[in-house]
């Protein structure tokens, strides 16, 4: 869709001359995707690819690769404009619990490669085969590996508690009803190449979904907001768990034969004076010069200053 200017998104509906072949945009009504969601999107996305890449390398004894192109906001009408009526197979995925559809599209090449393995053959795809109308086995041999698509892209939604519950097979000519032709779609575009058949896997989410996805985006991403209340019961509930702290005295020195003579009930004489600055430290923080006193036949600590190093330099 052309990007509209300033003046024309500003200037009142009636002061606006239309543009032969525009159509009017309710930007009221338009979401954008942030960039932080956008990178949450593509990130998902790019895991879902590369299970999906791994999960039917496995079942089509093949290789298959599926790469992530674009992921974007796009209105239905205009991805209509897009569509290849002979060239795409569509099938339509409904939710639980969500009166809500997703549409899966998959260009015909990569749909009669699909079959191809699917059926047994070798996979040394033809280059040239013409493409040929669809039988209702080759459709059921579809469906089930597009099935595989959409238990995938479950297991990566993950706590959104999306979930398809039945799948159909969409004919181009009817796909105008599975959106409305205004609303505005997630659309997620895959590379998709199966033993060199190269095409596209398009998925399409209609806005409630979307809107479900990216509200889950922003709740694992946003930091949640604590009342004043609860910050206070908090930091009163931390400031009374108990720390071990140390009282270190100072260094100092006694003789081999001082040391060898000693026992229980021995005194040792330090030299320390009574003034000498002992350290003071919890586990972990910063360590403190103190001054050690008694008060009621209890040893304490009077903090004269910061020492800048770590306890473990101590």
């Amino acid at each position: 869709m052309p990007e509209t200017d300033q003046t024309a998104a500003t200037t009142p509906p009636d002061e606006v001359e239309p543009q032969p072949g525009s159509h009017a945009v309710n930007f009221a009504e338009r979401r954008a995707l942030t960039s932080e969601q956008m990178k949450a999107l593509v990130s998902l996305n790019q895991m879902f690819a590369r299970s999906l890449s791994a999960n039917l390398s496995g079942s089509l004894q093949a290789e298959v690769f599926v790469s992530l192109v674009t992921a974007e906001r796009v209105l239905f009408r205009d991805q209509l404009a897009t569509y290849d009526p002979d060239g795409m197979f569509l099938i339509e995925g409904m939710f639980k619990h969500f009166s809500a559809a997703g549409l899966l599209q998959m260009d015909l090449p990569c749909v009669n490669a699909l079959v191809h393995l699917g059926l047994g053959g070798s996979y040394q795809l033809p280059t040239s085969e013409p493409l040929r109308e669809l039988t209702e086995i080759d459709t059921e041999i579809v469906g089930l590996f597009l099935s595989t698509v959409w238990r995938e892209l479950g297991a990566i939604w993950g706590e959104s508690g999306l979930e398809i519950a039945s799948e159909r097979r969409v004919p181009p000519t009817d796909a105008v009803k599975v959106f409305s032709y205004s609303e505005y779609l997630l659309s997620f575009t895959y590379s998709l190449n199966i033993s060199g058949v190269q095409g596209s896997l398009i998925l399409s989410l209609p806005t409630a979904i979307a809107d479900l996805l990216l509200r889950q985006i922003e709740s694992k991403s946003s930091p949640r907001a604590q009342s004043p209340e609860v910050r206070v019961f908090m930091e009163q509930r931390l400031g009374q768990i108990a720390q071990r702290g140390e009282l270190t005295l100072p260094a100092f020195r006694m003789s081999i034969a001082e040391l060898t003579e000693l026992k229980v009930g021995s005194i040792v004489l330090t030299g320390i004076t009574s003034t000498a600055r002992s350290h003071f430290s919890v586990a972990g923080g910063p360590v403190w010069e103190a001054s050690v006193m008694q008060n009621n036949g209890k040893i304490m600590a009077h903090i004269a200053g910061r020492v800048e190093r770590t306890l473990n330099n101590a």
